[in-house]
């Protein structure tokens, strides 16, 4: 239940929500799992949150929980829809680093981590190079 309300939150752009969901979770003792933290990816993709993406995932990495492919294509769409401003310098370092993270767990990209890809390095010169 609380991971369909973490979804719908995210789906609404409520990202801080979805957050405040998270972490009510946490503090009542509630088992976080994988799945628990994609939804709250996904719903950092939906708002662009970057940032807050990073630091899930992160978070899930020390706990640790095992991310999967969805985890990864959040990430990716998170980046692709992050708008930093002023205009940071390019996130295709990062995004290099995390595909090389997924690759190294054995999980293949599919058509959703081209697509966020793909948008990464249209916002980005150093992709295309």
């Amino acid at each position: 239940a609380m991971n369909a309300l973490i979804t719908a939150c995210g789906r609404e752009g409520q990202v801080e929500a979805a957050v405040e969901v998270f972490g009510s979770m946490q503090r009542l003792g509630v088992a976080v799992d994988t799945v628990s933290c994609n939804a709250l990816l996904a719903a950092c993709a939906h708002g662009g949150n970057w940032p807050q993406a990073q630091a899930v995932y992160s978070a899930m990495i020390s706990a640790p929980l095992s991310p999967d492919i969805v985890t990864f294509n959040s990430l990716f769409l998170a980046c692709a829809r992050h708008r930093s401003s002023p205009p940071s310098s390019s996130l295709w370092p990062q995004t290099q680093a995390l595909l090389k993270e997924m690759r190294a767990l054995g999980l293949t990209p599919d058509v959703q981590t081209y697509t966020a890809l793909l948008k990464i390095c249209a916002n980005s010169k150093e992709g295309l190079s």
